[in-house]
């Protein structure tokens, strides 16, 4: 292998391992913590590793924003939102090199050569949350089953790992 494995971490623990061109699928239910935690390990990619790109389906960038605030707060995220957290600190705790975009974002190849542009030689991780809300044509199985595939060759075609949020 010629790329360094991406390692997801939490404080000090190293929890997955993603390889350059490869993905990894987060799922749980409703309310289980899947974005904080996909979140919380993009923001440690982009303090330690290189440049994240969090493309969200569901809710705004303003959302995820403050989520990623609110962990590295300790402050519930709708508590950021309404100003619970002052500027400085809401500003350190969105590392740069951490860009959060809206669902039209999917097809993600600006954003990915932005990056590489930016961030030369780093490794870039891509969050995608939530990958139903992606799902082409009637049957949701086949349309998520077909976006995968896209996600897979995407990432090995651009040597970048990407991190899918499911919902079982």
């Amino acid at each position: 292998a010629r790329d360094p494995w991406i390692p997801r971490v939490i404080g000090n623990q190293s929890i997955i391992e993603i390889p350059p061109g490869g993905h990894a699928v987060l799922d749980g239910p409703t309310g289980s913590g899947k974005t904080a935690l996909a979140v919380n390990f993009l923001a440690a990619h982009a303090r330690g590793n290189g440049p994240a790109i969090y493309i969200s389906l569901e809710l705004t960038p303003d959302t995820i924003a403050a989520r990623a605030i609110g962990v590295a707060a300790g402050v519930a995220w709708d508590r950021v939102l309404r100003g619970a957290v002052g500027r400085e600190e809401m500003l350190s705790a969105i590392p740069e090199r951490l860009a959060i975009v809206g669902g039209a974002a999917l097809e993600m190849m600006t954003e990915i050569q932005v990056a590489r542009e930016t961030w030369i030689g780093l490794p870039l991780l891509i969050c995608i949350d939530y990958i139903q809300l992606a799902a082409i044509g009637e049957d949701m199985r086949s349309g998520v089953a077909q976006r995968i595939e896209a996600i897979r060759v995407i990432a090995e075609r651009e040597r970048v790992a990407i991190l899918v949020v499911s919902q079982p």
